[in-house]
């Protein structure tokens, strides 16, 4: 019996031995299970980023063909499109404010040229352009509120644009004397 037993507690001190090893294997598969989990989701958000970007330069040209090819209202489609990837993204919005300018649709212009600007308000070309879009809508205090503001970038004109637009304002004013 005394022999048994001590055969018996022999075994019993293996199996535990065992189940310990066993456990630390467990306990280095489940890290490492988890360790390849973490990295494959890494991966599919890179390879969701990636698509994403992928698509957005897919609209990007199917808008700039559209708009090269006078096809403003198609080219708006397109933007929208792209606007839901990416809402700030200012080459969309530029695209979409000048295409609205294009179909003449002057109060969604304004407000197209204005979000650009709250993104990124040293864009000179969106600056004169709105500001010759209000002397067109005849928003005159806007148009002088602009040229006021945004002064740095008119007055370091080089292709003169605010004297057209200072002679398109004056006539609007029917200012002839000034104008000539």
């Amino acid at each position: 019996i005394i022999s048994l037993k001590k055969q018996y507690d022999s075994e019993l001190t293996k199996i535990k031995e065992l189940r310990y090893d066993f456990e630390a294997k467990r306990k280095e598969l489940t890290e490492s299970q988890e360790k390849v989990k973490g990295q494959l989701t890494s991966i599919d958000t890179l390879n969701e980023e990636q698509n994403r970007k992928i698509k957005l330069l897919e609209i990007k040209e199917k808008v700039s063909s559209w708009y090269r090819q006078k096809g403003y209202q198609r080219a708006l489609e397109y933007i929208a499109v792209g606007l839901e990837i990416a809402k700030d993204d200012i080459e969309l919005l530029s695209l979409r404010a000048f295409s609205l300018l294009k179909l003449r649709d002057y109060a969604e212009s304004i407000e197209a040229h204005k979000k650009v600007l709250t993104i990124e308000p040293t864009n000179q070309s969106i600056i004169k352009n709105l500001a010759e879009l209000y002397l067109l809508v005849g928003q005159i205090d806007n148009y002088n509120n602009i040229v006021k503001d945004k002064s740095e970038f008119f007055k370091s004109d080089s292709d003169s644009i605010l004297t057209y637009l200072t002679a398109f304002k004056l006539y609007l004013e029917n200012n002839s004397t000034d104008l000539r």
